[in-house]
């Protein structure tokens, strides 16, 4: 230890704290830095961007400039260009996954499942020359949990895409060169 530090043990400690702090909050920030740069929109990315006044348009990104961005859009094969500034709304695809599909299988397997129980429920019910109208019910859960099974093997099988929204917010980046410090404004998925 030196004298200073002997003489004031409060300010020394203190200062070591900072330290510590001063390098905590470095490696968070650089943390957010590398996954805000490898989640960015780049070319060939799959996207859907709802913009003012229109509706969601899917596509792959032709070209990504400050003022706008431009899509293949898919179905028409056309070409479409947004204003970043008109953007609403901004979807990455992750690619497909079974277990997405398997979600969406078995919310469709067990609409129509318990539909198709509540249908035959019904006409059962309607029916004077019915003996057994007893377990109706129970037959109504099982078409419908027979729906969902089905749905969600079907749905795993067939695999469905998962989108993740990507902030559209602008965001402020700061570079320093030499003298002067200079601050850029650009929408948060350019980068």
């Amino acid at each position: 230890m030196s004298k200073s530090s002997r003489r004031f043990p409060f300010a020394h400690a203190l200062s070591n704290l900072l330290r510590l702090i001063l390098a905590a909050a470095m490696m968070m920030i650089s943390g957010r830095v590398v996954r805000a740069q490898s989640g960015g929109i780049t070319e060939g990315s799959r996207v859907q961007i709802s913009a003012a006044g229109a509706k969601r348009v899917t596509g792959i990104v032709r070209s990504v400039t400050a003022d706008s961005t431009t899509l293949f859009v898919d179905g028409s094969g056309g070409i479409r260009r947004f204003a970043q500034k008109d953007i609403t709304s901004l979807r990455m695809s992750m690619g497909r996954s079974s277990s997405e599909g398997a979600k969406k299988g078995a919310m469709w397997g067990g609409a129509i499942g318990a539909a198709f129980g509540v249908a035959i429920v019904a006409l059962v019910e309607l029916d004077p020359n019915a003996n057994n109208k007893n377990g109706l019910f129970a037959y109504a859960a099982q078409s419908a949990l027979g729906g969902i099974i089905w749905g969600a093997g079907i749905g795993a099988f067939t695999k469905a895409e998962k989108w993740e929204s990507v902030p559209v917010h602008a965001g402020m980046s700061a570079s320093s060169g030499g003298v002067g410090l200079s601050f850029a404004f650009s929408p948060s998925f350019l980068h």
